[in-house]
């Protein structure tokens, strides 16, 4: 069996990851028409998300909700169309639209208090972007709330769906380079809510264990804020140990200027280095020769989402839900929790009190 497997794995050499399954093609509803999608938010990753629900086969945007008139102006001709309803309150959607699936995009403050809205009305979908929220103890609230009213939730760390990084935990699995032990994420500069969330995740997915304690390590926010003053979202980095013994640590500070996205997967007798934005992988075996794969798809936004759509609505489980998200907002409240106390180390799951902890992220 490890002969087979190794064959296999240098079968890989000098190719791309393994080539995944073809995209799944989404079916009209039983009764044949489109399928009914709404978003709330028409920000930045609110039009994106529209720009691909119109491109899809089988799905209808029939309505966007977004208290600036101004953002929803902005709006890209085809989403201005009388077909796309537009609505100042999300509740006024949901008083006179009937979607099978919503998704919020707005500010991470306002996720939780929407996504109850949307569940209470009986919506059978939702998805919320990254991160679920900015408290602990409403995160599980909603979670549970969905769970109560049949509400399939999902939170969009959208690596989750890459199928590239689905061939390197299948890499990992064979064993060649022994258990992995240890992931390194240095990002440049950048928010540990906005940006990080997404690379925690993505550890507690490669490593397959959940997370023991965080020690984190906050820079003051003195920069200027994009997001506007009222939100706070600082840079650092922190130290990630799992229940496994494995550890984890992920850089975003202010003086690594340059925005990389890469990653180190050190296992007992070898290593796997990842250059996200080069869209190459490689994987150092037991005696240093290097193995080189190119990613078979970007690791965007367009991309990712419209699989996440797809996978949602033909009613698969999700490979992100709510408890995936609440884990990896868990780990962004700790490193908040850590560095206010003098960077101690944060055992999870976090107390009560700590659950309570409320930060204004963009």
């Amino acid at each position: 069996m490890q002969s087979r497997i190794k064959n296999l794995v240098l079968r890989w050499k000098g190719t791309r990851s393994p080539k995944p399954p073809p995209e799944k093609l989404l079916s009209p509803r039983p009764d044949g028409t489109p399928w009914k999608v709404a978003v709330i938010g028409a920000g930045n990753m609110g039009r994106v998300q529209c720009e691909i629900l119109s491109r899809i086969d089988s799905v209808k945007l029939i309505a966007i909700a977004d208290r600036s008139a101004e953002s929803l102006s902005k709006l890209p001709e085809a989403l201005q169309q009388p077909h796309v309803k537009h609505y100042a309150e999300c509740q006024d959607l949901l008083t006179n639209e009937q979607p099978d699936l919503v998704s919020v995009a707005t500010n991470t403050a306002s996720h939780l208090a929407l996504g109850k809205l949307i569940a209470e009305a009986g919506i059978p979908r939702l998805i919320i972007e990254k991160p679920i929220g900015n408290n602990i103890t409403q995160a599980i609230a909603l979670n549970d709330l969905c769970q109560s009213k049949g509400c399939q939730l999902v939170v969009n760390q959208s690596r989750r769906w890459s199928p590239d990084y689905a061939s390197i935990k299948q890499y990992l699995s064979y064993g060649l380079l022994g258990e992995l032990r240890h992931i390194s994420a240095i990002l440049g500069e950048g928010g540990v809510a906005m940006i990080g969330v997404h690379f925690l995740d993505l550890m507690r997915y490669l490593m397959g264990q959940d997370v023991a304690r965080v020690t984190g390590y906050l820079e003051k926010q003195t920069a200027s804020n994009k997001w506007g003053a009222e939100f706070y979202d600082p840079g650092g980095y922190g130290i990630i140990e799992f229940k496994n013994g494995g550890r984890g640590f992920i850089e975003l500070s202010t003086d690594l200027v340059k925005r990389e996205r890469f990653l180190v997967l050190r296992c007992e007798n070898g290593r796997i280095e990842i250059d996200e934005r080069a869209r190459r992988w490689t994987a150092v075996m037991p005696n240093s020769r290097r193995v080189d794969f190119q990613f078979r798809q970007a690791v965007t936004p367009e991309a990712l989402f419209r699989k996440m759509i797809i996978e949602t609505l033909k009613g698969e489980p999700s490979k992100c839900d709510g408890q995936q998200g609440i884990a990896a907002l868990e780990m962004v409240m700790a490193m908040h929790v850590s560095s206010q106390r003098g960077h101690i180390p944060i055992d999870l799951p976090l107390t009560p009190e700590d659950a309570e902890l409320r930060v204004n992220f963009p």
